[in-house]
C-alpha cells in the first residue's frame, strides 16, 4: 500500500512539473536550491574536498563556491527538465537537442561491422537522456545497466520512465546480468553502462583519472573485448534551459583483436575526463569517487 501511494506521488509531482511553462523551471530551481541548501552540508563538502584536490583551490576561494552553486543548480535544473523529458513522447519532447543527426551516422557505421555496440557515458550533463536519444539514433531499443534503487516505488518508476523512451533496463542484481549482456551483443543491440562510479567492492582496473589513480568497473572493457565490440562515448551535455548537445566519439572500432581490457578501460575513463573538462560544471562532484586523507 505504501509503495503504491509512493508510486502515485511520483507520477503526480512529475505530471504538475510537465504543466508548468518551460520558464518557470529556471526560477523554480534557483528558489529549490536556495530552500535546500542548508541541508546539502554532507553534498558540498564532498564536492569542496573533491574541487580542492584536483583544481589544488581552497574550499572557501570565490572560485569554488561559485562553482559549488553552479553544479547543484544545474543538478536540480536538468534533473527536473530531464524528469519531464523522459516522460513526453519523441514528438511532444521539450527538450531542444543538437548533435543528433551526427549520432546516428556513427551508430550506422559501427552497425556496418555486424556487431553490437557498447556505449559508455558518466555522470555528467544529462546521463539519462543518453539512452532516450540513442534509442532515437539507433531507431531500436537501448539496453541500460542500471542499480535498483533503495526504494522499490522508485524502482518501479524509473522502468516504467526508461520503457517510455524506448529503454530495455538490465538491473544489476538479476543473476542472468552476464548472460543477458552478452546475449544484447550477440543481437546486434545497444548496450549502455554510466561507468563512473567506484566498482562494488572496490574491485576492478585502477587507471589514470585527473592524475590520481583511479579504480574503474571493469565490466565494460571486459564485455567488448570478448565480444569484439565496438565502444562509443555518448554525453548529453546541458547549453541552456532545454537546450542540449550530444557529444560523442568511438573509442575502440570494431573487431580490433587482442584488446588490453586495461588499456581499454584508461581510454573510457580518459574519455570521459575529457568532457567533464569541456563542461566541468556539470560532473556531480558531490560524489565521494576518491578516498582523501
Amino acid at each position: 500500500m505504501f509503495q503504491s501511494l509512493q508510486l502515485l506521488l511520483l507520477r503526480s509531482f512529475v505530471g504538475a512539473l510537465s504543466l508548468l511553462p518551460k520558464s518557470f523551471i529556471r526560477p523554480l530551481s534557483r528558489g529549490l536550491y536556495s530552500l535546500l541548501r542548508p541541508a546539502m552540508g554532507k553534498e558540498l563538502s564532498k564536492l569542496y574536498l573533491n574541487v580542492e584536490k584536483i583544481y589544488d583551490l581552497p574550499r572557501h576561494s570565490e572560485f569554488s563556491q561559485n562553482f559549488a552553486r553552479q553544479v547543484m543548480q544545474h543538478q536540480i535544473e536538468s534533473g527536473i527538465e530531464s524528469l519531464i523529458s523522459c516522460r513526453a513522447s519523441e514528438t511532444k519532447d521539450p527538450v531542444n537537442v543538437s548533435g543528433l543527426p551526427e549520432l546516428r551516422q556513427t551508430i550506422a557505421e559501427l552497425k556496418k561491422g555486424e556487431k553490437g555496440i557498447v556505449v559508455i557515458t558518466g555522470h555528467l550533463g544529462m546521463w539519462e537522456l543518453v539512452a532516450k536519444y540513442c534509442a532515437q539514433a539507433a531507431g531500436e531499443t537501448f539496453n541500460a545497466l542500471a542499480k535498483p534503487s533503495k526504494s522499490p516505488a522508485v524502482t518501479k518508476y524509473m522502468d516504467e520512465t526508461r520503457n517510455k523512451m524506448n529503454t530495455n533496463v538490465l538491473w544489476t542484481d538479476r543473476k542472468t546480468l552476464l548472460k543477458d549482456m552478452m546475449g544484447t551483443l550477440k543481437k546486434g543491440q545497444i548496450l549502455g553502462f554510466v561507468m563512473d562510479q567506484k566498482p562494488d567492492s572496490r574491485k576492478g582496473p585502477e587507471v589514470d583519472f585527473f592524475g590520481l589513480p583511479t579504480t574503474f568497473v571493469s565490466g565494460p572493457a571486459k564485455i567488448a573485448s570478448r565480444m569484439k565490440s565496438p565502444v562509443l562515448g555518448v554525453f548529453c551535455m546541458r547549453e541552456g534551459p532545454w537546450q542540449y548537445r550530444i557529444v560523442h566519439k568511438v573509442i575502440l572500432e570494431p573487431n580490433l583483436e587482442g584488446t588490453d581490457e586495461l588499456g581499454l578501460t584508461q581510454s573510457m575513463a580518459s574519455e570521459i575526463e575529457r568532457v567533464i573538462k569541456l563542461y566541468p560544471e556539470q560532473w556531480v562532484w558531490n560524489y565521494k569517487r576518491w578516498r582523501f586523507q
